[in-house]
């Protein structure tokens, strides 16, 4: 993937002689708990999200190809992330986020906010695609806050599957003659249901700084995202539950996710 700018937002008294560093440690200082050498410091860290076409910036409207080599047109693109974790290089969780949700839109530069990371370089976040079960199963009426009081991200009609972790709307080259026409082929994925929560995880690589907050830039590709799925008769068909095309979508998405590397 193309590599992009990590973001800061810091303090100006922390400005001066700031250096950002790569994953490789001093040999002769002993890393601390927190990762990279020294005492741990106190951060914030936030998301950002980059949605890329291989090497190219991603806009809705854009095209990508299914299994058959169909032209498919993402008109929406929304997924949700929870039970996001920071990791140092040795593998120690620096930062946990159980209670955050956050619903990634490609229609939008939004950062979002996820709290307080204690330690000195960040390597990595996991987090899942989608939103826990007891979550998911929680009456959407009772949250004051988005992204879970948004009825838009539920499948309002039928509860039992909750949210759908993963909202595409488009259309298709249904006659397979190269090009998209107005209206052909729309289809809407609303994909959704417990078994479908997937992992994922992003590569971030940065070194944090007393007071700051790093903003955590999260490469999307959505280049595979239908590879080896065939869209030919989905419409609302085979695209709620677990079924393989749903579960062929959700890894895709997974895959598609790193940092800037």
């Amino acid at each position: 993937m193309q590599r992009s700018n990590t973001k800061w937002i810091l303090p100006l008294a922390t400005l001066v002689g700031l250096t950002m560093g790569g994953c490789k440690k001093d040999k002769d200082v002993s890393p601390a708990p927190g990762g990279g050498g020294g005492t741990p410091i106190t951060s914030q860290i936030a998301l950002s999200f980059d949605f890329r076409k291989g090497t190219e910036p991603f806009a809705l409207g854009g095209t990508v190809v299914d299994a058959d080599g169909r032209l498919v047109r993402i008109t929406k693109l929304r997924f949700f992330l929870s039970g996001i974790e920071a990791e140092n290089d040795e593998g120690e969780v620096i930062g946990d986020y159980e209670g955050v949700y956050i619903l990634a839109d490609a229609s939008s530069d939004a950062e979002f906010a996820l709290g307080t990371i204690s330690g000195n370089h960040v390597h990595q976040l996991h987090f899942n695609l989608g939103v826990d079960s007891a979550t998911n199963h929680t009456d959407m009426t009772t949250f004051t806050e988005p992204p879970l009081n948004d009825p838009t991200a539920t499948w309002m009609w039928n509860q039992d599957f909750g949210y759908k972790f993963i909202d595409i709307e488009g259309d298709f080259d249904a006659d397979n003659n190269g090009t998209v026409d107005p209206g052909e082929g729309s289809f809407q994925a609303h994909i959704a249901g417990d078994d479908l929560l997937t992992p994922g995880h992003a590569h971030v690589h940065a070194d944090l700084v007393a007071g700051g907050t790093f903003v955590a830039p999260i490469v999307v590709d959505v280049e595979g995202l239908f590879s080896g799925v065939q869209m030919t008769g989905a419409m609302h068909m085979d695209l709620l539950g677990t079924t393989p095309r749903t579960t062929q979508i959700m890894l895709n998405l997974a895959a598609g996710i790193d940092g800037p590397e």
